[in-house]
């Protein structure tokens, strides 16, 4: 009897010690690949804002100004991932009032019916633009002042 205690003991002492070592093994394997895609997205931020400063510096507004514009229509979608507004983080729901703030002042000259879903669905009270950064709010008072014209890009 004694030595079927012990065996069960050993055998539940063992199957610890697996299931711990198994958890450490797979989280380390995970955080290394959370690494790898942490390091492609910081690259490729650097390389997309190299490429924007660098048509900026050389006169090529309207260029940088569309890349970033892009930029901005396609990380739209990204933040909502199908989710319901009512579901979103407080954050953001924040970015996307941002990223609508900026597409009221500047509207896309051919949104996909994917992005005007979307910004259609970001309640945005009118003239409420606290929430934005100081350049932000200048972009959509400028835009506020120049009736039934559309902003150039």
């Amino acid at each position: 009897m004694k030595k079927r205690i012990r065996t069960i003991c050993i055998t539940f002492v063992l199957l610890t010690v697996v299931f711990y070592a198994g958890f450490a093994i797979g989280s380390v394997r995970k955080f290394k690949w959370m690494l790898s895609v942490q390091l492609l997205e910081v690259s490729g931020n650097l390389s997309f804002n190299v490429e924007a400063l660098a048509l900026l510096r050389t006169g090529n507004e309207t260029e940088a100004i569309s890349n970033l514009e892009l930029r901005v229509d396609s990380a739209i979608p990204s933040l909502v991932q199908n989710q319901p507004w009512t579901e979103l983080s407080s954050d953001v729901q924040q970015l996307l009032k941002c990223g609508k703030v900026y597409r009221t002042a500047f509207p896309p000259s051919n949104p996909s019916e994917e992005l005007a879903r979307i910004l259609g669905m970001i309640p945005l009270p009118p003239d409420e633009v606290s929430f934005c950064s100081p350049a932000m709010q200048k972009v959509f008072e400028l835009s506020q002042s120049l009736p039934g014209e559309t902003q150039e890009k």
